[in-house]
């Protein structure tokens, strides 16, 4: 095999600690796995064209039973504008993942993480942004595919979408967790 993804026994216990953190949060908040997990696997391994495939595989499990869970609650038309958005996207930047340099993504990764810091601390409660019917939807299905499979961080656009449409913190939770699993 040319390139293995656990170097060692204690490759192999930092990565589960750091992907069991982000999954814990993860569970227990609907998103952020992503921005704890590859945001740590970049800062301590790089190599993020081999981690986000690897950490998105392993979300499926927490997907699959939060959403069977609360199947009933789920489906409504704005999950499918997202996802008509949302899916060729993930095509498009498997692509880019394949032909983007390391340096390159690890930059990238760092200034959407800032970018997202800064609107979270000064602007989420001064900007607040009202959906605008298919075109808001398919604006932030875009964005969440490619921040999606670019760095297993779709969850910021659907973030500021779901809490424009003022969903109780149950249904916004599925809502993320519905559309995080179809993503995968």
């Amino acid at each position: 095999m040319e390139r293995l993804i656990f170097e060692s026994l204690g490759h192999l216990l930092m990565v589960g600690l750091i992907v069991g953190l982000g999954q814990f949060v993860y569970a227990a908040i609907g998103f952020g796995a992503g921005l704890i997990s590859i945001s740590l696997l970049a800062l301590f391994f790089g190599n993020i064209d081999l981690y986000v495939p690897f950490f998105l595989l392993l979300c499926l499990p927490t997907e699959t039973w939060i959403v069977i869970r609360q199947r009933p609650r789920t489906f409504s038309m704005d999950f499918v504008w997202l996802l008509i958005f949302d899916i060729p996207t993930l095509v498009l930047v498997g692509f880019i993942l394949k032909v983007a340099s390391d340096h390159r993504l690890v930059l990238g990764l760092g200034c959407l993480i800032v970018i997202i810091a800064l609107y979270y601390l000064f602007f989420e409660n001064t900007l607040v942004i009202k959906p605008k019917g298919r075109l808001f939807a398919a604006c932030a299905g875009t964005l969440s595919g490619l921040l999606g499979s670019l760095y297993g961080m779709g969850g910021p656009p659907l973030i500021i979408y779901f809490k424009s449409l003022g969903l109780d913190k149950d249904r916004f939770r599925l809502s993320l967790m519905t559309i995080f699993f179809a993503m995968s």
